[in-house]
């Protein structure tokens, strides 16, 4: 995208080469304070954008039950509290706890999950994947995690989860999980989870 600033006239198209290196301060304000004028609220949420920070609170601690995860089947996580959701896009009702893209674009997503400490018991540890799509399935969009057993000591586990990807609108993500072990039986619990779901293009 060519930017209609003077110092483009003074220095020609900027790369990151020595040409960049050249410009002042000022001139590096200006160009920064042009790109945001041409897309704002592009770096930085705010009122009125298409930011949502939903996640699931069943710490132990504060009286609530984890949710269990199924042996080696795909799980959606129940996200069942907001922080923010400025389009009023995430449903929690029904058990759905899936954000509906409020319009096509661009989203940046990031996910946690929290393991219930101590609860692989298996000394070969597990593989948990997590998720955020359109349906609960592996792919690309689907990260594996092998995970050590957490009930020796004082061992945790929290996986983290981050993906940039381009939606249709009311397109439904829901963040969800897979627990596969070397037992072949059981179940895993999860503790806490997060997901942010912010759209920037």
């Amino acid at each position: 995208m060519a930017l209609a600033d003077p110092t483009l006239i003074k220095y020609g198209p900027i790369t990151w080469d020595t040409r960049f290196a050249k410009l002042t301060a000022d001139e590096v304000n200006a160009i920064s304070n042009h790109v945001n004028n041409v897309l704002p609220g592009l770096y930085a949420p705010g009122a009125g954008q298409t930011f949502a920070d939903v996640y699931m609170q069943h710490d132990t601690i504060v009286g609530g039950t984890v949710q269990t995860l199924p042996f080696a089947s795909f799980v959606t996580l129940n996200l069942n509290k907001e922080r923010t959701d400025a389009a009023g896009a995430f449903n929690s009702s029904s058990g759905q706890h899936i954000y509906y893209c409020p319009v096509a674009g661009f989203y940046a997503i990031q996910a946690l999950v929290r393991l219930q400490d101590a609860a692989i018991t298996n000394a070969q540890g597990a593989n948990v994947g997590i998720g955020v799509d359109t349906v609960n399935g592996d792919g690309p969009w689907f990260h594996w995690n092998k995970v050590p057993a957490t009930n020796i000591g004082a061992a945790r586990a929290m996986l983290a989860y981050q993906r940039t990807a381009y939606f249709a609108q009311n397109a439904p993500l829901r963040l969800y999980a897979f627990y596969d072990s070397a037992v072949g039986s059981g179940s895993l619990a999860i503790m806490t989870a997060q997901m942010q779901v912010w759209r920037i293009g």
